[in-house]
């Protein structure tokens, strides 16, 4: 399995993807307050719950931006925001 990066050229695509949909007057933290997020250097993905862990079923590859106050962290779908091939509902891998 060959590992899907998330190199410098997809962190600006994914950069500019949010600043299209996530107005600036609006990301203010809903939990602290702050104004300063990060974006993950890794694709991340939730863990689907179907009564058990199942390792290699159905993922969700997700971009992190993380408050750099309170650590409160937000997940866009990769698939949805055009960084990596798939349905953006479920993503086998």
């Amino acid at each position: 399995m060959s590992k899907k990066k998330f190199d410098e050229e997809k962190q600006k695509k994914a950069l500019e993807w949010i600043d299209q949909k996530w107005p600036q007057t609006k990301r203010d933290c809903e939990i602290c307050g702050a104004k300063k997020w990060s974006i993950s250097t890794d694709f991340t993905t939730p863990v689907v719950f179907d009564g058990g862990l199942l390792i290699g079923g159905t993922s969700y590859p997700t971009v992190s931006l993380i408050c750099e106050n309170c650590g409160n962290t937000k997940y866009f779908n990769a698939v949805k925001m055009g960084l990596l091939e798939g349905n953006s509902e479920s993503v086998n891998e």
